[in-house]
């Protein structure tokens, strides 16, 4: 099917949980109501409002519809879409919902397509989008990655060799907001997909060995010029970190397990601040980057002109880099030994999950530092508690660090032009910044068109934009 053939639109069901009647609109159409899924046209990718759980557990089988997608296929939500954009969920009505989502959905996708299909130009577009997510579809462009066996397979998995995301033993204050500071995408995406990540193969090494080629085991894992994945024990931790730092701080109350691995680039932070007893290291043959190895077209996508200023971008961008952090494509992993197990990621995305939670730690700390309460952090944001009447200061902090606030949590008013904090980011994400904290949603509705024009037609276009936000400013 070709990209004229391909439409995208978003579903908004009454009822996720019982999906039957609802909302739907198709990018560029009006909302409207339908009674049954079985209306929906067939030759349209639909996102719906439905949960992951929902999607594939549920009782009413909606999976089996091959054109609907989850809430979560891209790495926001339709509610994520709506805070980002500046409405607020709670008072935003549905056809509304449904019609800017679609927009959004769209945009999206047909960045995604072009990039899909200059790198196979001879897929179809009904082909390139059948994964559960938009990161499963992308990950086709993605540098060959390597998957541990064995062993390695059975304890590299999430809460023994790493967190996703951190949940903090900080007690938020009483009446506090729940906010959130990101890395802007794009930026971040280039950042990780830059890391040195291994290079198969590993070989387990044990203390005694460990002994006999190095006196001092920590200094053996931290400025071994191969990648290590260590197995420590943690004696101590300063006070003042432990609490942020959570080292295998469970999310799920039912699934709570021991940490015992850590890849090279979290031990580096990890032992400025912990007395660790390492007890075995996995290490392997050499680093290397995945951003050299990737396509000419995928690293224009990432250089392009005005690129820095898309949203739809940055979602790609996001769900480029968590692609690297898939488990084994089952259709890839071939049959499994009595007893063994699919690796739950690549020794590339081990690394990755390491460098995002180095990262986002030392954000928190720094934040914390500034008398902020850090609650949550991983994959590219910081959440925080805030009190209402430190809202602006939280923000402006933020800026300073070069993270960028949602849209919906910037109070009316409380930035202009000229009263600005110092952007602590990259450069080529001061712009976006300065028009989120401002809520000029109307130039980064306008700039987010940008990668789907004509290159011939981006200057004046980027000229004319100029010229408006001169004259408003």
């Amino acid at each position: 099917m070709s990209e004229e053939g391909r439409k995208f639109g978003v579903v908004i069901f009454d009822d996720a949980q019982d999906p039957r009647g609802g909302w739907y609109c198709v990018a560029g159409g009006a909302a409207d109501r339908f009674a049954g899924a079985h209306e929906l046209s067939t030759d349209t990718l639909w996102w719906t409002n439905i949960s992951y759980e929902h999607f594939f557990r549920g009782q009413n089988e909606i999976w089996r519809i091959p054109n609907l997608r989850h809430d979560k296929y891209l790495v926001v939500s339709h509610i994520d879409v709506l805070k980002e954009w500046g409405h607020p969920p709670d008072t935003t009505d549905a056809d509304f919902t449904c019609a800017f989502c679609a927009s959004a959905f769209d945009r999206v996708m047909r960045n995604a397509w072009r990039l899909i299909s200059d790198v196979f130009p001879k897929i179809d577009i009904e082909s390139a989008f059948r994964g559960k997510t938009l990161r499963e579809d992308l990950r086709c462009l993605l540098p060959e990655l390597e998957y541990p066996k064995g062993p390695a397979a059975e304890v590299f998995k999430t809460g023994r060799a790493w967190e996703e995301f951190t949940s903090t033993l900080v007690k938020p204050p009483r009446g506090g907001r729940r906010l959130m500071l990101r890395r802007p995408r794009l930026s971040y995406a280039m950042e990780l997909l830059q890391t040195p990540v291994p290079r198969d193969p590993f070989e387990w090494i044990s203390r005694g060995d460990m002994r006999s080629q190095a006196a001092d085991k920590l200094d053996f894992v931290l400025n071994n010029t191969r990648p290590c994945v260590a197995n420590v024990v943690v004696r101590s931790i300063q006070q003042e970190v432990a609490e942020i730092y959570g080292f295998g701080n469970a999310i799920d109350k039912d699934k709570r397990v021991n940490r015992e691995w850590v890849a090279q680039p979290e031990f580096q932070i990890f032992a400025r601040y912990a007395d660790l007893d390492v007890k075995s290291v996995y290490i392997g043959r050499e680093y290397w980057a995945l951003m050299p190895g990737m396509a000419e077209p995928v690293k224009d996508f990432f250089t392009a002109k005005y690129h820095e200023y898309s949203w739809a971008v940055g979602v790609i961008a996001e769900c480029f880099w968590r692609a690297a952090m898939l488990g084994e494509d089952k259709n890839k992993a071939g049959p499994l030994r009595d007893g063994e197990e699919k690796a739950q990621t690549s020794w590339q995305g081990l690394w990755i999950r390491a460098a995002d939670k180095a990262t986002m730690f030392q954000c928190s700390m720094r934040l914390t530092e500034r008398g902020h309460a850090v609650t949550g952090y991983g994959l590219g944001w910081v959440r925080c508690t805030v009190p209402e009447e430190a809202v602006t200061q939280f923000i402006s902090d933020g800026l300073t660090l070069g993270l960028v606030p949602v849209f919906s949590d910037v109070p009316e008013s409380a930035f202009n032009i000229r009263n600005l904090p110092t952007w602590g980011g990259d450069k080529e994400s001061a712009a976006v910044a300065t028009f989120t904290v401002t809520r000029n949603t109307n130039m980064l509705w306008n700039l987010d068109k940008l990668p789907l024009m004509k290159p011939d037609k981006q200057g004046d276009y980027v000229k004319r934009l100029k010229e408006r936000f001169s004259r408003a400013a």
